[in-house]
């Protein structure tokens, strides 16, 4: 990972969210799901270092991705 990585946000990249939660449908997981928000230059940048509005950023993106794929 060069200084150019950029992480995506949760619901963007290459991931197979329906694949992903079929898997866990298919095993019958019922625990808990955690997120880590890796994307540093833009909360610096743009959220000037404030973590709360990146929190809401994924857990809105969380629950659109479980309405989605998980329900």
């Amino acid at each position: 990972m060069g200084k150019d990585f950029i992480f995506p946000f949760l619901g963007e990249g290459n991931t197979d969210w329906k694949a992903f939660f079929e898997a866990l449908s298919e095993v019958n997981y019922e625990g808990v799901l955690s997120i880590e928000y890796e994307s540093f230059r833009f909360a610096n940048i743009v959220l000037k270092g404030d973590v709360l509005p990146a929190a809401r950023l994924s857990k809105v993106a969380a629950d659109a991705l479980i309405e989605s794929y998980g329900g």
